[in-house]
């Protein structure tokens, strides 16, 4: 009996769970939507909070290049007027145990490719022939730093001299596409299109940059009586301007096109085959503030003289572009004078000459820009040229780096759009495209200041012409198409420029002193016919040493003239 009964009895189970009340996730306690009788209340001491995880930062090769940079970069104390190093570590809010691993891996980070994270290891993989490879590379990069181009005949050419060189049986290579291709893939070669054409590499510019940036600081430091709290640089980043010209063609045909595979003629249609041939000059000056200050010149080619179909064109003009006429379609002296006077002056009449706020302007060395009216209409309105050394406008000048091509690829598209959508202008006169080209360049000038502000503002700062003159915004120079090993700083910019070589971008007529201390900034305007050596009296005159045998000659002054 009592067997039985224990069969009949439950066994235990499992303990029940406690009815108190639980923390529970959010996900149990989603609410749904379907019967708001049965929403269970959301307690705050129901949910666990979720604790936030530890973010970990990681910075590009860029940005720890800059802080490499500034490394060597200084700074004026306020309150002590005294030139102190810069604390990176505090400036960049970064540690200075990062700061002192990457000095210690500086060579790795310039090594790594662009924008990477992480210090790369090029560690490349060997093939077949790697000695005969390791030679051709070496050749390679020898033919390349002396500026030669170098095709793919080039590889095959000097590969097969190499292995007669080698004279060994060993060495197979047929040079076939298969091998040329991985040998581009192992020593990390690639077919590029060219950027630059120059006399010199751009390993050989760094000096004359450095020259230049350097004439930048000293020139933007603030003299003694406006040095204060709140003025920190004699020019605000509105008072910076640089103006280029820039070749407009009438019509822009694209090199390449996508077609259908197989094609054997890739055409491009040319609504006028003189069009390719024709171009005007465009003028922009771009400000460091990123707004727009100046209009846009447009030079086309015609005569100076005013006619009635002219008079009738300019009509259609759009009123935000000046359109000069000349006979070389190119800007001249006289141009850049109305450019003084209109655009960077906002001058009304040129005659009348009203105190003007001082203005950095950096230009190149055109002819049209160094003559001795130019400096002398500057010099009276307070303008403080910086000429860019030859052969680095494509580093340090903003017009170049970024904002011209933005302006044009705009112009291309927007005449394109005009002509698309304007059947009846498809066969258009020279005329009607000089004015469908004065209402592109406008819209595509406007469109830049509203939509790029940021990329002029940092085609400014990374050229080092906005740059705060006490070095605390050096981090931000960053020279463009320079080797990836050749860092560029401002340095020591208080060292006076002493040898003649070192003034070799500096226009030799120009009234503009290179070096300019604050204290000598502020000198009387000289007038031109102070400028001229004094008349040379006759008792004053030299009388050079003469033979015994012959009586002295006096030379005067006409005939050393003539």
């Amino acid at each position: 009996m009592s067997t039985d009964l224990g069969k009949l009895q439950k066994k235990p189970g499992p303990k029940p769970k406690s009815t108190a009340l639980q923390p529970r996730s959010l996900k149990s306690l989603k609410v749904s939507t379907a019967d708001p009788c049965q929403q269970p209340t959301l307690l705050p001491h129901l949910i666990t909070p979720r604790v936030p995880r530890k973010t970990r930062k990681s910075y590009p090769r860029e940005f720890k290049l800059q802080a490499l940079t500034m490394l060597q970069s200084h700074r004026m104390d306020l309150k002590t007027g005294k030139i102190v190093p810069v604390n990176v570590a505090r400036e960049l809010s970064i540690t200075r145990v990062m700061l002192q691993k990457w000095k210690n891996e500086e060579h790795e980070i310039v090594s790594s490719r662009k924008g990477a994270r992480k210090v790369e290891k090029n560690e490349k993989s060997k093939g077949r022939w790697h000695n005969m490879e390791k030679i051709l590379h070496e050749k390679f990069l020898a033919a390349r730093e002396a500026g030669r181009p170098v095709g793919k005949k080039w590889f095959m050419r000097e590969g097969k001299k190499i292995v007669q060189q080698l004279d060994t049986d060993n060495i197979s290579c047929l040079f076939s596409a298969g091998w040329f291709e991985g040998f581009c893939t192992r020593w990390n070669v690639a077919w590029r299109v060219r950027t630059k054409v120059s006399q010199k590499a751009p390993a050989d510019k760094v000096a004359s940059i450095q020259k230049f940036l350097q004439e930048i600081r000293r020139k933007s430091q603030p003299s003694t009586s406006e040095r204060s709290i709140l003025l920190q640089t004699r020019f605000p980043k509105h008072l910076i301007y640089n103006m280029d010209q820039t070749p407009l063609p009438f019509e822009f045909l694209q090199q390449r096109t996508f077609d259908t595979k197989g094609a054997k003629t890739i055409y491009i249609h040319s609504d006028h085959t003189s069009w390719t041939k024709r171009q005007a000059t465009l003028m922009l000056t771009a400000s460091a503030d990123g707004v727009l200050h100046c209009k846009p010149i447009l030079i086309y080619h015609g005569d100076i003289k005013e006619t009635k179909p002219r008079r009738e064109e300019r009509v259609q003009y759009h009123p935000d572009v000046h359109v000069i006429f000349n006979r070389t379609a190119y800007s001249n002296e006289s141009i850049t004078l109305d450019w003084i006077h209109r655009d960077i002056c906002q001058m009304i009449d040129s005659n009348i000459v009203l105190p003007q706020p001082e203005r950095l302007v950096t230009l190149d060395i055109f002819s049209g820009q160094m003559t001795e009216k130019t400096f002398e209409a500057m010099k009276i309105l307070s303008i403080t040229p910086v000429y860019i050394p030859d052969g680095c406008t494509g580093y340090v000048q903003p017009m170049d780096t970024i904002i011209n091509k933005l302006v044009k690829d705009k112009i291309s598209e927007l005449l394109e759009d005009m002509v698309d959508h304007n059947v009846q202008i498809t066969k258009e006169t020279i005329g009607q495209r000089r004015v469908l080209i004065t209402h592109a360049v406008a819209k595509a000038w406007d469109w830049l200041h509203k939509h790029k502000r940021e990329s002029i503002v940092k085609s400014f700062e990374q050229a080092g012409i906005s740059l705060s003159p006490d070095g605390s915004e050096d981090h931000k120079l960053h020279i463009r198409g320079l080797p990836a090993d050749q860092v560029v700083t401002v340095g020591n910019w208080h060292l006076e420029i002493e040898s003649d070589e070192e003034l070799e971008f500096i226009p030799s007529n120009s009234r503009h002193e290179p070096t300019v201390r604050p204290e000598d900034r502020h000198e009387p305007t000289v007038r031109p016919e102070d400028r001229h050596e004094p008349t040379v009296r006759p008792e004053h005159r030299h009388e050079p040493t003469a033979l015994p045998a012959n009586p002295p000659v006096r030379i005067s002054v006409s005939s050393l003239c003539n």
